[in-house]
C-alpha cells in the first residue's frame, strides 16, 4: 500500500496537468 502512497502524487501531477491543458 505504501507503493500506492508513493504514486498519488504522480498521478495527481499528471491529473493536474492534464487538467491544465484541457482548460486551456
Amino acid at each position: 500500500m505504501e507503493r500506492s502512497l508513493e504514486n498519488f502524487p504522480i498521478f495527481a501531477t499528471l491529473m493536474m496537468d492534464f487538467l491544465v491543458h484541457d482548460s486551456t
